[in-house]
């Protein structure tokens, strides 16, 4: 496990000169610009890699991440990646991914943490609390908190479905935006269904 700068760089130059190694083109190609499919709408989690986990390579995901993945008003970062994927990236998919054990979504069952965690967590201890009946009926906690990912995502779902820029998008192309949870002991993203077909 890296530990130090010093590693952190030498793997960046053992990458940049197998990559030379195999396509001499490959950085140039990349500096000219980017033309990805998807949003990637991810949680912070380090486990969590949106590119390694879905197989994807540099230029094919415009990713924005967060704890908990959460798609809040509020939030200057992800309303921009949200802007700028939509308008001049013209992605055509938004996804959604939880994952299970995720660490925000524990935080959510507990008692409030303190400081910024506490208040960005905030609207997940709230769809706990409207959810709670459900949840209370599930014994094991891992059990819970992987159900509580699921709606969690669920609920980032419908908050993009009514988003004006996700409306305004629709009026010029087709727009799909989905839902998965990344499984952290099986190493598959499972997608929800959420009410309709996603293959």
């Amino acid at each position: 496990m890296i530990r130090s700068l010093i590693e952190l760089l030498e793997g960046n130059r053992r990458w940049m000169a197998r990559r030379e190694a195999e396509d001499e083109e490959y950085f140039a190609r990349h500096a000219r610009g980017q033309s990805p499919a998807f949003l990637f709408i991810g949680c912070s989690d380090s486990r969590v890699p949106p590119t390694t986990i879905t197989g994807t390579g540099p230029g094919e995901l415009f990713v924005t991440r967060n704890i908990a993945n959460l798609v809040r008003d509020d939030d200057v970062g992800v309303q921009s990646a949200l802007e700028y994927a939509l308008g001049p990236l013209g992605v055509e998919h938004v996804i959604v991914c939880g994952h299970t054990c995720c660490g925000g979504v524990t935080a959510a069952l507990g008692a409030k943490p303190d400081g910024a965690l506490g208040l960005w967590i905030e609207p997940l201890r709230e769809l706990a609390h409207r959810h709670r009946d459900e949840l209370a009926a599930i014994e094991h906690i891992d059990a819970r908190v992987d159900r509580l990912a699921e709606l969690n995502v669920e609920a980032q779902v419908e908050s993009l479905e009514r988003h004006p820029l996700v409306q305004r998008a629709r009026k010029e192309r087709p727009l799909s935006i989905y839902g998965s949870v990344y499984d952290l002991a099986e190493g598959r993203v499972r997608p929800l269904e959420l009410g309709r077909s996603l293959f």
